[in-house]
């Protein structure tokens, strides 16, 4: 049924005074039917954004450090090919993306938001997150855009399928413990200062995953000071030794407090609880400079995994909704240094084993990454754990120039 549109006028006062974000989302899609919403619009919108100047931010951030060697033009990590501009492309800025979520619908918006990752570090700004619970008509199985294929190619001979998810908030709750125990450790983590976040809640909004699985539970730390997060872990830990055979590591340089959990709690318990399910891996993981769990999202490597769940809400980034509506992931961290690449190479093949199929950029030099010996790669210790250093989680940068191609592409020149 056709529906006349309303005035432009509304979409303004839609778009750019009254509502951002959620609300934005919401109201968009009740009203879908009688708003005007295309990609030309959505593009005159980004070009209303401006550049960010991050140099400060950096000088700020790596004042202290040996490890940054400062040009002209852009910040670069020494001895290696990772660099970050300190002028931000146009658009990418948090004020500009939370007042476009009415145009969710469209494929340009789905690229412009598959972008956001390859922002420098030191740009954290805290990203409104999707309740996907709230608002599941975000899920839209759908194939991969023209926009996107002129960005990233596809790795392997298969069309991606897109996942089945849950549809509802308890379905997701049953596979968490069906499928991680959850109900065994649950009513100690305190969700004030920990948010579960990463491989761990995609397994757990797939309808199809394997019941057993082996992903770690990683608990990302979002209180105040390492003193803190310390007393909090030791507290967790007693609690669950009360109940449970439990062995602690710590790793990455004291930002990983590993607990091994063997589940049962008596010997009985423990001899007749099968093999896969009698140990489950907690990691409780602290980082100096990230308070938030917008920041260490942003931050994650691959875009499918950018989810979390808070205790009460399941949130994610529209990356993240957009890699589960089209079976595809994109890998931040890639770069045609193809030696420093183990751990991603770890990462990706851990996903694509889960039928999600590699979306990279048209100049990464696929073959020879894939003709690569181990012997070869370099930094292969501990490969399945989130990077991080003093200063900064994470090591996406935009090593492709992406951001600044689209920008070339669909702001500075009409298409």
């Amino acid at each position: 049924m056709n529906h006349p549109k309303l005035p432009s006028t509304v979409m303004h006062d839609l778009i750019n005074v009254n509502l951002i974000c959620n609300d934005q989302l919401k109201v968009s899609y009740v009203l879908k039917d009688y708003l005007c919403i295309n990609e030309q619009i959505f593009a005159t919108i980004l070009r209303s954004s401006s550049n960010l100047n991050l140099k400060n931010l950096f000088n700020d951030c790596i004042k202290d450090s040996i490890q940054y060697v400062q040009e002209e033009h852009r910040i670069i990590v020494k001895n290696s090919t990772i660099s970050w501009p300190y002028i931000l492309p146009q658009s990418f800025d948090l004020r500009t993306l939370n007042k476009v979520w009415a145009y969710h619908t469209t494929d340009l918006f789905a690229l412009y938001t598959r972008l956001f990752s390859y922002s420098p570090f030191v740009y954290r700004p805290k990203h409104t997150l999707i309740d996907i619970f709230e608002v599941p008509f975000v899920f839209r199985p759908a194939s991969l855009s023209f926009h996107e294929l002129n960005f990233y190619k596809i790795y392997g001979n298969d069309l991606p399928t897109p996942p089945k998810i849950v549809r509802t908030f308890q379905e997701f709750k049953d596979n968490l413990i069906n499928r991680f125990s959850f109900d065994k450790i649950s009513s100690f983590i305190d969700f004030n200062q920990f948010i579960l976040a990463g491989g761990s809640v995609l397994m757990c909004l797939l309808q199809n995953a394997e019941q057993c699985i082996t992903s770690d539970l990683d608990l990302f730390y979002i209180g105040e000071g390492f003193r803190n997060f310390i007393d909090i872990f030791e507290k967790t830990h007693r609690n669950l030794r009360n109940f449970h055979f439990v062995k602690q590591r710590v790793l990455s340089y004291g930002r990983v407090y590993e607990l091994e959990i063997t589940l049962g709690s008596s010997i009985l318990e423990i001899i007749n609880e099968s093999n896969i399910r009698k140990k489950l891996t907690i990691q409780f993981i602290y980082h100096p400079c990230i308070t938030s769990i917008e920041t260490y999202l942003m931050a994650f490597d691959l875009d499918v995994i950018q989810i979390c769940f808070n205790g009460e809400k399941v949130l994610s980034t529209w990356a993240c909704i957009r890699a589960l509506n089209t079976g595809t992931f994109i890998c931040y961290n890639l770069t045609n240094d193809l030696v420093t690449l183990g751990r991603s190479a770890v990462r990706i093949g851990k996903y694509y084993q889960r039928n999600f199929k590699l979306l990279y950029p048209h100049q990464f030099q696929i073959d020879n990454f894939l003709s690569l010996t181990l012997y070869q790669l370099r930094h292969m210790q501990h490969p399945d754990y989130y990077s991080s250093t003093q200063e900064q989680f994470g090591s996406n940068h935009d090593y492709f120039q992406l951001q600044q191609k689209f920008v070339d592409t669909y702001i500075s020149q009409r298409f």
